[in-house]
């Protein structure tokens, strides 16, 4: 795959970093130089869309923020999800209840996208299946 091609796919990430007292994983030289320090001490694992290329990196946009990896980091292709962070969204069964999307990860036994929504900040603990939620048809 030429590295043009990660652009507006969703991709997950091999580990990053990870030490403890019974291994270490250190792939921080396929992390752009200048993003090191900020994939060291916050993120494990990149799961976000490609928004563009710089160089030889991909720049992923994740729920933290943004970080320039080489492909070679890139574990898994998830096709495009329904909603992203963000996204105000409300119950199909129940339109009253209406939120953003707070998170999103990708179920590997159902093979789809899960959601989960903040309702006027607040984070509900439950899980929704993509055809649970709908876009906003009005203003929260």
């Amino acid at each position: 795959m030429e590295i043009k091609d990660y652009v507006n796919k969703w991709i997950a990430s091999s580990t990053i970093y990870w030490k403890d007292i019974h291994q270490e994983i250190d792939n921080l030289q396929y992390v752009k130089e200048e993003d090191r320090d900020f994939a060291k001490n916050n993120i494990k694992l990149i799961f976000g869309k490609c928004i563009g290329v710089i160089e030889n990196y991909l720049i992923i946009q994740d729920k933290r923020g943004i970080l320039r990896i080489m492909p070679k980091l890139v574990a898994n292709i998830y096709p495009t999800p329904k909603f992203e962070w963000g996204d105000k969204v409300q119950e199909v069964q129940r339109p009253e209840i209406k939120g953003e999307i707070e998170n999103l990860l990708w179920h590997m036994k159902d093979d789809e996208f899960k959601y989960f929504i903040k309702i006027n900040g607040k984070s509900k603990s439950r899980r929704y299946n993509p055809e649970e939620l709908e876009f906003l048809k009005e203003n929260i």
